[in-house]
């Protein structure tokens, strides 16, 4: 008896650290979460996106405090923390991955739409390179209102609205614009110098727009893609108080729109 029982004690002690080592091993070798991997894999390639990461870095956050978590709750066996761990860090990477798409159209839209004013800014030049060759017959100039050309004193005669027979000549080059561009239309402005009453001043640059307009009529423009009016003295570009001044102030300018 007293040999079973020395053999019984002795079992006891080596069995104790055994079992210790069985638990430890088991503990060691427990075998990784597959959703918890791919959580974390989704978490690494959203932080390695600059635009996910720049749209949403607190839902990143979140995310990988609450992996540990995860990770902590499947070690300990607590399956309803890890449950709702998991589907914590899924609606939060799905919301950072979302603003990340939504940042990409943005800043796709914003591309786009700068792109698109290069390109209407390079078509504008364009435009005004081909005026300037096809016009350069004439003074330009450039507004807001669009291209406009100055047409001297010398298409009439002095205190007269009928265009000198040269005049005709003179206008041909716009009206082989114009009909070259249908979409376009014009504004014809007539403007006087000082000398003489405001009223009869402001009627004669009338008349004088009035008779651009049916010049280039008379070439195959239609009338309804030519707007006219009369502006008298009230613009002038010069001094009127030289000859040379109420020269330039004596002219019909061209709107091109």
């Amino acid at each position: 008896m007293t040999i079973l029982n020395n053999t019984f004690h002795n079992f006891k002690r080596l069995a104790a650290p055994l079992t210790a080592m069985a638990v430890i091993a088991a503990c060691a070798t427990t075998e990784p979460n597959p959703q918890i991997e791919q959580l974390e894999k989704r978490l690494e390639t959203a932080q390695s996106n600059p635009t996910v990461f720049n749209a949403s870095p607190t839902e990143l956050n979140n995310a990988k405090a609450r992996l540990n978590a995860a990770q902590s709750a499947y070690e300990n066996n607590r399956t309803e923390k890890l449950e709702h761990e998991l589907y914590m860090i899924d609606r939060l990477l799905t919301i950072a991955e979302t603003e990340g798409r939504e940042a990409d159209v943005r800043g796709n839209f914003e591309d786009l739409r700068d792109r698109r004013a290069d390109i209407r800014l390079d078509a504008r030049e364009r435009e005004i390179d081909r005026l300037s060759s096809e016009l350069n017959e004439y003074k330009t100039k450039e507004t807001d209102h669009g291209t406009v050309i100055v047409l001297q004193d010398l298409l009439f005669a002095y205190n007269k609205a009928e265009l000198q027979p040269g005049s005709v000549r003179s206008l041909r080059p716009l009206a082989n614009y114009l009909n070259t561009n249908s979409g376009k239309t014009i504004i014809v402005e007539g403007h006087t110098d000082s000398t003489g009453s405001s009223s009869y001043n402001m009627q004669l640059s009338k008349q004088r727009a009035e008779a651009v307009k049916k010049a280039l009529v008379s070439m195959g423009i239609k009338g309804s893609r030519i707007s006219t009016r009369g502006l008298g003295e009230d613009y002038p570009v010069a001094n009127n108080g030289t000859e040379a001044g109420k020269q330039q102030n004596r002219r019909v300018e061209v709107t091109i729109q």
